[in-house]
C-alpha cells in the first residue's frame, strides 16, 4: 500500500507488512523545510555498467551524517517515465544532521532490484535549470532546480597509470580488488626493480620479499623500473575526500582526485603544517619560499611531503575550491640536459634577499659534487630560487649523484655573458652545504665570486677529442666535456646518464 515500496500495488487495500524497500530506505524519507528538485527524464542516460537500468531499479542521493556515514536524502523508483526527485536539506531545528548541508556534494547510488546490488561508483552530468550551465558535480543549494543529464554506475572502476623508466612515485584513486602489492604490480613484475613505502618497507622481486603487504588507500609508493610500462588497476573508487592519516615528518601521499589540480589549492588545508611537498622529478611546492614548480598535482602520481612533527588527517579540497590549468614553468637548462632522477634528493632554497648581487632572469644556478659532477640546476627566480639536487643511486654501479655527507658547491651561469661565477654562501639559515636524503637547506648571505679574480668568459666547449660542442644541441650523456675560458683556464665537467 506504500508508494515508496518497491512492490507497491495501487489496487492493494490491506497493509500486511509485505512492503519491500530499497536497502537504504525504511519506508519513509524525512521531509524538511528545504529541498532541491532534480528532474529525471526518459531520454536521460541511466546506465549500470553501460547497460540501461530496468524499471523497478531505484536511484538515490546521499549526504553525510554526523558520523561521516552516507544517509539517503531522497530516492525514487525508475518507472521509465519523467520523474521528479526531491532532495532534502538538513533540518536546522534538530540537533542531528538529517539532510544535505548547503554546499554539500551529492553522492549517487543505483540499486539493481533484480540482482539486489547497490552501485556507488557513479559518474553524473547535470544541467542547472536556473543558469543553463552543465556540471559534473553538484553541491546542494536550497530551492534549486537541476536537470539530470546522465547517471552512469559501475561495479568497478579502472585507472591506467604510466610508469616511466627509472625512479617514480605512483599512487592511485582505486582500491584494488586484489590489494597485495605482488598482485598489484604483477603485470609489470619483469621490469620492476624495487618498490618502497615512506617507512622503508619494500616489495623486492629479486629477493622474493614483500614487507609492504597490501596497498593502502591514501599512500603513495616509490618504484624503480628497468623500462616503461602501463599499470592498470581495477577496483572500487576511493573518494577524493577520503581522510589520509599522516604521521608527521616525511610521508608519501597519494593523489585522489581524477583531474589535475593546482598543488597550492590542493594542499591548502594543511599549509600551516606543510614544510614542503615534492614530486618524483624533484619539482616542489615550498610554502616558505612561496614557490610552486609542481604546478598541477596529477592522477597516478604520488608526492613526498614533510609536515611538522604533529600527526594529523588530510582531506583534499573539493574541485569547486581548486584552481585548474596552472602553468608549470619547469626549468629547461641552457647549458645542459636535466639531471638524473636517482630516487633520492634534497632541496636548496635561495631567498631573493640572500643575493648581495642579484642575478638576471635567465641566469642559472648549477650545483656540483666534489669531482665536478653536475647534481642539480635551475633558473634564478625573483620570487626565490629552488634547486633540487640528487644523491647517488645505490642500485647503479657508477657514482651518479652525491653521497650522504658529501659537500657540494654552487656556481652561477650568466646566460647573456656566457660566464661562470662562483657562489659563496657565507651562512645557512637552515641546513648546510652537506648532502642528506630529503634534506632542506636555505641559504643566508651570498657573495658572487668573479671566478676568483675576474670574470672569465667562456670561449668554447670541447669534447675529449677537441671537437667544439654546441651546448644547446649536444647530447651530453656519459661524457667528459672541457670548458675553455679566455684566460687560458680549462674546467672539466662530467655528465652521467
Amino acid at each position: 500500500t506504500d508508494q515508496n515500496a518497491v512492490n507497491y500495488d495501487e489496487s492493494a487495500n490491506i497493509d500486511d507488512d509485505s512492503c519491500i524497500y530499497p536497502p537504504w530506505e525504511d519506508g519513509e524519507t524525512l521531509i524538511t523545510s528545504c529541498n532541491t528538485t532534480i528532474v529525471i527524464q526518459v531520454d536521460d542516460e541511466l546506465n549500470i555498467d553501460d547497460v540501461s537500468i530496468d524499471i523497478g531499479d531505484w536511484i538515490g542521493v546521499f549526504y553525510e551524517d554526523d558520523e561521516g556515514d552516507l544517509q539517503c536524502g531522497g530516492s525514487v523508483i525508475w518507472q521509465g517515465e519523467n520523474t521528479i526527485l526531491p532532495v532534502w536539506g538538513d533540518d536546522v531545528t534538530t540537533e542531528e544532521k538529517d539532510g544535505f548541508a548547503d554546499g554539500e556534494l551529492l553522492n549517487w547510488k543505483i540499486w539493481d532490484y533484480d540482482l539486489d546490488q547497490i552501485y556507488s561508483n557513479t559518474y553524473v552530468q547535470y544541467n542547472n535549470i536556473n543558469n543553463s550551465q552543465m556540471y559534473l558535480y553538484y553541491y546542494f543549494s536550497c530551492n534549486d532546480m537541476i536537470d539530470l543529464l546522465s547517471l552512469n554506475a559501475y561495479s568497478t572502476i579502472t585507472q591506467e597509470i604510466s610508469i616511466p623508466e627509472g625512479w617514480f612515485i605512483f599512487s592511485t584513486y582505486v582500491d584494488p580488488l586484489e590489494a597485495d602489492m605482488g598482485d598489484v604490480i604483477n603485470p609489470l613484475i619483469d621490469n620492476t626493480v624495487i618498490i618502497k613505502d615512506y617507512a622503508g618497507a619494500v616489495f623486492w622481486p629479486l629477493m622474493n620479499m614483500n614487507t609492504i603487504g597490501n596497498i593502502q588507500p591514501g599512500k603513495g609508493y616509490q618504484i624503480k623500473s628497468s623500462y616503461p610500462g602501463i599499470l592498470n588497476l581495477e577496483g572500487d573508487l576511493i573518494p577524493s575526500d577520503f581522510p589520509i592519516e599522516y604521521p608527521g615528518g616525511w610521508y608519501i601521499i597519494s593523489y585522489l582526485h581524477q583531474e589535475p589540480l593546482n598543488a597550492v589549492s590542493m594542499m591548502d588545508p594543511i599549509v600551516e603544517d606543510l614544510l614542503i611537498i615534492k614530486d618524483y622529478a624533484g619539482a616542489v611546492f615550498w610554502p616558505l619560499m612561496n614557490i610552486n614548480t609542481i604546478g598541477d598535482m596529477k592522477p597516478g602520481y604520488g608526492y613526498q611531503m614533510k609536515t611538522t612533527d604533529n600527526p594529523g588527517y588530510f582531506i583534499y579540497p573539493e574541485i569547486q575550491n581548486a584552481r585548474f590549468g596552472f602553468f608549470n614553468d619547469k626549468h629547461q637548462s641552457s647549458i645542459q640536459k636535466q639531471t638524473i632522477n636517482t630516487g633520492n634528493n634534497m632541496v636548496i632554497g635561495i631567498p631573493d634577499d640572500s643575493w648581495l648581487e642579484k642575478p638576471n632572469l635567465g641566469d642559472e644556478v648549477v650545483i656540483y659534487d666534489s669531482n665536478g659532477l653536475i647534481v642539480g640546476n635551475d633558473i634564478y627566480r625573483p620570487e626565490g630560487t629552488v634547486v633540487t639536487i640528487w644523491g647517488d643511486d645505490a642500485l647503479t654501479d657508477e657514482k651518479d649523484g652525491l653521497y650522504i655527507g658529501e659537500s657540494f658547491y654552487l656556481e652561477l651561469w650568466r646566460n647573456d655573458e656566457k660566464i661562470i661565477q662562483k657562489i659563496n654562501i657565507n651562512n645557512w639559515k637552515q641546513g648546510s652545504g652537506i648532502y642528506s636524503v630529503n634534506g632542506i637547506s636555505v641559504a643566508g648571505n651570498i657573495i658572487l665570486q668573479n671566478e676568483i679574480s675576474s670574470n672569465k668568459k667562456l670561449i668554447k666547449i670541447c669534447d675529449l677529442l677537441g671537437r667544439e660542442i654546441d651546448p644547446s644541441e649536444y647530447n651530453k650523456e656519459n661524457n667528459l666535456l672541457l670548458y675553455i675560458f679566455d684566460d687560458g683556464s680549462i674546467e672539466r665537467k662530467y655528465f652521467i646518464k
